[in-house]
């Protein structure tokens, strides 16, 4: 899976080393799954409040910039246009969950659908893991 950021990110690299996801307890996983969809760019403090760690929101947070040209690729607030925005794209967290867990997800041609078969996944595999554990 590649990483499918629908506004062009202005910070080339990031030169933290990124935490693998498998060492965060299930439920944060979950939650996870359960809001980060294909096309938002969520607030840094709704991976807080769901139990990510300070140091892995640090690193997926970033700047990303409109490109007001295309209508797909600009970007909203409140329905308003604006020039940049910070936070964390949704489907590069559950593209880098689905990686760090070994799950292979089909690719799929649009955004939502992606982010919909990224969440399934990580939701199949946490349910397929609790019914291993309470047969």
């Amino acid at each position: 899976m590649e990483d499918r950021a629908m506004a062009k990110k202005t910070k080339a690299t990031k030169a933290k080393t990124r935490q693998s996801w498998v060492t965060l307890p299930p439920e944060t996983l979950v939650a996870v799954a359960r809001f980060c969809d294909g096309h938002t760019i969520f607030k840094p403090s709704a991976f807080a409040d769901a139990g990510v760690p300070k140091v892995m929101v640090e690193f997926y947070t970033d700047t990303f910039k409109s490109n007001r040209s295309d209508y797909k690729s600009t970007i909203f607030v409140n329905g308003e246009p604006v020039d940049a925005v910070e936070g964390i794209y949704g489907l590069s967290v559950l593209d880098d969950i689905c990686r760090d867990l070994g799950l292979t997800v089909p690719d799929k041609i649009g955004r939502g659908s992606q982010a919909a078969a990224c969440s399934s996944a990580i939701l199949a595999h946490f349910a397929k893991a609790e019914e291993e554990v309470y047969p």
